[in-house]
């Protein structure tokens, strides 16, 4: 639980599921508050996938927490186990226990909670402007992403053009013709 999440009243209620994410908007699940039984294997297998995640080094400081650690990571977590866990519980009827629920919105919200958020996002810094403001330009963003795979792509035939050219000796000065 981040320290911007409070409890508003007893969460009783919430210990029959063995695990337990709440809802992100507009999709996805949110990390700052996360419960489970001990040992419960998908928190295991975050806990396992922390150090070769943390390697990944983007642009923005925002987008790496996001992806490294963040609701990002968690979410991929449970696709992943999802993806192998999902086919053995529905053909098995395996009991349960491991299994995990993404808590709906309300339960999270200012209406009927069991939580109450108070501003945060300590991990922000200056560029979450930014990277905010290409979410809401989709279009930029996408406009950017185009001219940096057309500058990579002629940077990369110049360069091929410049290579086979030194090896046919084109480009050079003939002894005859000086």
């Amino acid at each position: 639980m981040d320290l911007d999440i409070a409890c508003r009243r007893p969460l009783d209620p919430l210990l029959e599921f063995p695990a337990w994410f709440p809802e992100a908007s507009p999709l996805g699940v949110n990390n700052d508050l996360m419960a489970s039984r001990a040992g419960h294997p998908v928190v295991e297998l975050m806990i396992r996938n922390l150090e070769p995640r943390s390697r990944w080094n983007f642009l923005f400081p925002y987008v790496t927490i996001f992806w490294t650690t963040g609701p990002q990571f968690t979410g991929d977590m449970l696709f992943k186990w999802w993806a192998g866990h999902s086919t053995v519980i529905a053909e098995t009827g395996q009991d349960t226990s491991d299994a995990w629920f993404v808590l709906p919105r309300d339960f999270y919200s200012e209406e009927y909670t069991f939580f109450g958020h108070s501003p945060g996002g300590t991990w922000h810094g200056q560029d979450v402007a930014t990277v905010l403001w290409l979410v809401a330009h989709p279009a930029v963003f996408w406009g950017l992403v185009a001219l940096v795979v057309i500058v990579l792509c002629l940077t990369t035939r110049a360069c091929m053009y410049r290579r086979r050219s030194a090896r046919h000796g084109e480009g050079r000065w003939k002894a005859s013709e000086v």
